[in-house]
C-alpha cells in the first residue's frame, strides 16, 4: 500500500515501570514524506484489546491514563525548542509547543495537521500528517525527534530515544535524529485567519436598576507570512478572545496576590520563545510563578474592583522563529482604553543565541506599561545551559538578571535569579534563588513578592522494588525561604514527604509533614480575618489518596490539619471524577477551608462541577459550573465548538452569573453569548 516504501524506525524500548526491557507488546513506526507533509503511521499491538483504556476523544483534552502515542519534533535540531503531536487510540488530538528542553510545555498552542485512528482485534493504528506549514525548520535537513506509546492497560511507557526515565518524551536534548528532510515546501507561507463574530449581553439590574440589553457584531482577524522557513510575522487586528475558557476560582491564603496562566490563543503562538527568567517557576507550585518578567497576561486584561477586565486590542504584530544561530521573539500591541486605563503601545523583544548545543545566552526588552501613561522599560540578560553528557542524569542551569526604569519619575529596580536542577534513574533534585527589588517594576511583567529574595530547594528519592504491586516509593524534601533587601527573614517552609506510595494500577498514597513560618511587618488581612505584625511558626499534616484513574469512577482526596499563623486551620479537597466512554466526562470538585484564629474565623468553599460531551474528536461541547462562598457568586460557562477543519472553527459560548442577595435569595446577574467563526485561508 502507501507505506511499503516507508522508513520503519527501529524498535522502542521500555521506560516505565522497567526501564530498559525491549517493549512487550511491540510497537511499530514508519515515516514518509512528500515535498508538503511528514507522515507517520504507528502499530500498537495489543493483546489484551479489553484493557485498553479510551476515555475521551475531544481535541486537546489532557491525556493522563488513555492509551496514546506521543511524538516530538525538534525542527531545528537545537536540543531546546520542539513540537508535540499526540493522538489517542479513542482519537484524540492533542499538541503543545516545547521550550527550555521540555521545561516549557505549551499546551494550549494548536497547530495545522490531521489524523486518523483504526482500533482492530489485536492492535491500534494511527496515520499522522503534519505539514510542514505548520511548522518552522532548519535548513540542515536534520531533525531531532522522539517517539513513545503509552499503554493503558498496565501504564507502561516504551520510547524509541533515550529510554530513561531521567528523561521526558519531550526532553529535547534526548531526541533521535532523522534525515531527508532537505526542502520542505511551505507553500508561499501566507495565511489569513479573519473571524466573524456576534455577542448579545444582557446585564441585570440591582438595587431596582433596570436591567441593560446590548448587542455586538464584530470582525477582524489575523495575517500570517513565514518570511522564511524559519521565521513567522503575524499581524492581528481587532483582536477578540470571546472562545477563551474561563479561569478556575480559587481562593488566596496568602499575603500575596495569585498568578493565573495565559489562555488566549494569539499570545500563546510561539510563547515558548518569549520565556525569560524563573524557568522553574511554573513547576514549583503547580502552575504557581512569583516573578515573571515578560507576562503576556498583563496585555488586554486588567485588575479591577469588579475583577478581571477587557482592554480591547486594537492591532498586534509578532515575529518569531530562527535567523541562523538567534532565536527571536518580537511582539508588539496597540491597545484602546477603558475606564481607568489609557490606550498605549505595548512591546516586547526576545532574542537568544545559541553558543553551542548545550549553552544559549539571551535578552529581554519590554516597553509600556498597560495601567498607565506613564512610560516603562525593562531590559535583561539571561544564559541557559543543559546536558545529559556528563553527569548521571539531566543536568540544567538558567540565570537571569533585568532592570526596569520608569522614564518619567527616573525610578530603577533590579532582579534576577539563578536554579540548577539534576534528573537521575531514582533522584530529582533542583535549587534556586530569584528575587526582586521592591523598586522593581516591570510594566508587562508578574512580581508576587517585590522587594524579597526566596532561596528554594528540593530533592526527591524515588525508588523501586523489584516487584510486586508498588512501582515506587517517594521521599523528599523542599526547603524554603523568603528574606528582604535587608537580608532578614520574611517567611519560610519546609515540605516534607514523608512518604509517597504509587502502585502500578495508578493509585497513590501519600503524607506530608510541613513546617510554616512567616513575619509580617504590620497587620495584614486574610479572607478579611486580620494577621498582627509578628513573628509567627506552625506545623501542617496532610494525608492524600487517589483511586486508578484508568476505572470509570475515581476519587482524589486532601485532609489537612495543623497550625496557621497563631490559629489553626483544616483543609480538605475532593474530586470525583466519572469517565464511562470517550464521549463523555464529568468531574465534580469540592475544596473546604475552616479557620480559627484570635483575631476571628473564615470558611471557605469552592465548588466547580465539569461536564463535557465529545460527539466526535472535533465536535465538544464543555460545560463548567463554578461557585464559591468569598464573592458569593456563582459563575457558568458553556462553549459548544466544531472543529471543521484545523484553522475552520465554530464557537458558540454563552456565560451566566448569578450571586446571593441580601435576603438570601440567588439572582442572575448578567448573561451574554458569543458567536463566532474562524476561517483559515493558506496559500
Amino acid at each position: 500500500g502507501d507505506w511499503d516504501k516507508a522508513a520503519p524506525i527501529g524498535p522502542l524500548t521500555e521506560v516505565e515501570p522497567f526501564e530498559g526491557n525491549p517493549a512487550d507488546p511491540p510497537t511499530d513506526v514508519l515515516l514518509m514524506r512528500n515535498q508538503t507533509h511528514l507522515f507517520v503511521a504507528v502499530t500498537c499491538w495489543e493483546p489484551e484489546p479489553e484493557r485498553m483504556v479510551l476515555q475521551t476523544m475531544r481535541r486537546d483534552a489532557f491525556l493522563r491514563e488513555d492509551d496514546r502515542i506521543e511524538i516530538l519534533l525538534d525542527t531545528f535540531q537545537d536540543g531546546k525548542n520542539g513540537y508535540f503531536f499526540q493522538i489517542s487510540a479513542a482519537g484524540s488530538r492533542g499538541d503543545a509547543l516545547i521550550g527550555e528542553d521540555g521545561k516549557d510545555f505549551n499546551k494550549r498552542w494548536d497547530g495545522f495537521w490531521k489524523a486518523e485512528v483504526r482500533r482492530l482485534p489485536d492492535r491500534w493504528v494511527a496515520e499522522i500528517s503534519i505539514p510542514f506549514q505548520t511548522m518552522a525548520a532548519g535548513e540542515s535537513g536534520v531533525w531531532g525527534a522522539n517517539f513513545q506509546r503509552y499503554r493503558g492497560a498496565d501504564r507502561s511507557e516504551y520510547r524509541w530515544a533515550s529510554p530513561k526515565r531521567s528523561m521526558e518524551v519531550f526532553t529535547v536534548g534526548g531526541a533521535g535524529t532523522l534525515l531527508g528532510l532537505l526542502n520542505p515546501q511551505q507553500g508561499l507561507g501566507l495565511e489569513l485567519v479573519p473571524y466573524l463574530k456576534g455577542k448579545g449581553n444582557r446585564a441585570h439590574g440591582t438595587g431596582g436598576d433596570p436591567s441593560t440589553t446590548s448587542h455586538l457584531s464584530d470582525f477582524g482577524g489575523e495575517f500570517n507570512w513565514w518570511a522564511t522557513p524559519q521565521l513567522k510575522a503575524a499581524f492581528t487586528f481587532n483582536t477578540d478572545f470571546a472562545e477563551t475558557e474561563v479561569d478556575d476560582r480559587r481562593v488566596n491564603l496568602s499575603r500575596y496576590s495569585l498568578f493565573f496562566p495565559e489562555k488566549r490563543s494569539f499570545f500563546l503562538e510561539d510563547s515558548n520563545l518569549f520565556r525569560f527568567g524563573d524557568v522553574g517557576g511554573d513547576s514549583w507550585r503547580g502552575g504557581g510563578a512569583d516573578l515573571i518578567p515578560f507576562y503576556s497576561r498583563r496585555i488586554g486584561l486588567v485588575m479591577t474592583d469588579d475583577g478581571t477586565a477587557e482592554v480591547p486590542i486594537e492591532a498586534g504584530a509578532r515575529l518569531a522563529g530562527r535567523a541562523g544561530l538567534w532565536d527571536l521573539g518580537f511582539l508588539g500591541v496597540k491597545t484602546g482604553a477603558i475606564d481607568g486605563v489609557p490606550a498605549g503601545t505595548l512591546g516586547a523583544f526576545r532574542p537568544s543565541y545559541r553558543v553551542s548545543g548545550d549553552l544559549s545566552v539571551g535578552g529581554l526588552l519590554t516597553s509600556g506599561n498597560p495601567e498607565s501613561a506613564q512610560a516603562n522599560s525593562l531590559v535583561g540578560l539571561d544564559t541557559r545551559f543543559s546536558t545529559a553528557e556528563w553527569l548521571p542524569g539531566q543536568f540544567a542551569f538558567n540565570a537571569w538578571l533585568a532592570r526596569t526604569e520608569d522614564e518619567v519619575t527616573g525610578v530603577q529596580g533590579g532582579a534576577g535569579g539563578a536554579q540548577a536542577s539534576l534528573r537521575t534513574r531514582n533522584w530529582d533534585a533542583n535549587g534556586g534563588i530569584s528575587g526582586a527589588m521592591g523598586r522593581f517594576h516591570p510594566g508587562l511583567g508578574f512580581v508576587r513578592r517585590p522587594g524579597e529574595v526566596e532561596i528554594r530547594g528540593e530533592v526527591e528519592w524515588q525508588p523501586r522494588p523489584s516487584s510486586g504491586s508498588v512501582r515506587k516509593y517517594i521521599w523528599g524534601l523542599e526547603p524554603s525561604v523568603w528574606v528582604d533587601g535587608e537580608g532578614d527573614f520574611v517567611s519560610g517552609s519546609l515540605k516534607t514527604e514523608l512518604i509517597e506510595v504509587l502502585w502500578h494500577d495508578g493509585s497513590h498514597f501519600e503524607v506530608n509533614a510541613d513546617l510554616h513560618a512567616d513575619r509580617p511587618l504590620e497587620d495584614d488581612e486574610i479572607l478579611d480575618v486580620t494577621i498582627p505584625a509578628g513573628e509567627y511558626r506552625w506545623n501542617r499534616w496532610a494525608v492524600q489518596y487517589r483511586t486508578p484513574q484508568t476505572h470509570a469512577f475515581a476519587m482524589d482526596g486532601h485532609l489537612s490539619t495543623g497550625g496557621y499563623y497563631d490559629g489553626t486551620m483544616d483543609t480538605g479537597r475532593l474530586g470525583i471524577h466519572w469517565k464511562p466512554t470517550p464521549s463523555f466526562n464529568g468531574k465534580l470538585r469540592y475544596s473546604e477551608n475552616r479557620a480559627n484564629l484570635p483575631t476571628g474565623s473564615f470558611l471557605s468553599r469552592v465548588e466547580s462541577l465539569d461536564l463535557d460531551w465529545a460527539f466526535s474528536p472535533n465536535l465538544s461541547w464543555q460545560n463548567l459550573i463554578q461557585a464559591d462562598n468569598q464573592s458569593g457568586s456563582l459563575g457558568v460557562q458553556s462553549r459548544l465548538h466544531w472543529l471543521i477543519d484545523d484553522g475552520r472553527e465554530f464557537f458558540l459560548v454563552a456565560n451566566s452569573g448569578w450571586e446571593e442577595s441580601l435576603d438570601g435569595h440567588v439572582i442572575p446577574t448578567s448573561n451574554d453569548i458569543a458567536v463566532k467563526a474562524v476561517w483559515s485561508f493558506r496559500f
